[in-house]
C-alpha cells in the first residue's frame, strides 16, 4: 500500500457513498475496492502484468475473525465484486455489529462477512509450486534415472571395458 490510513465512523461517511441491496437488508457504506484503492492507494508493480491478481487483504473483526479476499474478486477489471464497508443497515447504525461491517452481498451463508472490523492487511501472495509441479519433476528425474541405469557404465577414451 501506499500509505495506510486508520478511518472512524465519520471518516467512513465522509468518503463517496453506496447503497446494496441483500435480501431485505439494505446496507450503506463504500465501496471495498474503492477504500483499499482509491482513498488508501494499492501499490501495484507496473512491471508485472495484472500484478493485482496477486494481492489478497485480510479482514479482521475485533474477535479475531478474519476472512480472505483475492483483489482480483474486487478489482473492476476482473471479478468486480460489489463487497461494501457498511456504516449502517436499514436506515440506522450496524448496533451490535460495530461502526464497520464488511458486506459481501453474493455470500447467501454470510460466511465472508466479518463485524466490528477493525483491520484490512493487504499482502502480495508467494509464489508457491503446485504439487504436480513436483511430481512433473521428480517423474522427470526418475525418467533420467532409469535412462542412466539402462546405459550403464560408459569408458572414457583412456579406459577400456573389461572383455
Amino acid at each position: 500500500m501506499l500509505h495506510g490510513g486508520s478511518f472512524d465512523l465519520a471518516a467512513l461517511q465522509a468518503l463517496p457513498g453506496r447503497t446494496v441491496t441483500v435480501g431485505t437488508d439494505v446496507f450503506n457504506g463504500v465501496s471495498f475496492w474503492d477504500l483499499l484503492n482509491t482513498t488508501v492507494g494499492l501499490k501495484t508493480d507496473a512491471s508485472v502484468k495484472n500484478d493485482v491478481l496477486g494481492m489478497y487483504v485480510v479482514a479482521t473483526g475485533s474477535d479475531g475473525y478474519r476472512s480472505v479476499f483475492s483483489l482480483g474478486e474486487l478489482d473492476p477489471l476482473f471479478g468486480n465484486q460489489p463487497d461494501l464497508i457498511a456504516f449502517g443497515m436499514d436506515g440506522s447504525g450496524l448496533g451490535s455489529d460495530g461502526f464497520a461491517r464488511l458486506v459481501v452481498p453474493g455470500d447467501g451463508k454470510h460466511g465472508r462477512y466479518v463485524s466490528n472490523l477493525v483491520s484490512l492487511e493487504v499482502f502480495h501472495a508467494a509464489m508457491v509450486p503446485e504439487p504436480a509441479t513436483y511430481a512433473l519433476m521428480l517423474l522427470g528425474l526418475g525418467c533420467v534415472g532409469v535412462l542412466a541405469r539402462r546405459a550403464g557404465p560408459r569408458a572414457g577414451p583412456a579406459c577400456k571395458r573389461p572383455s
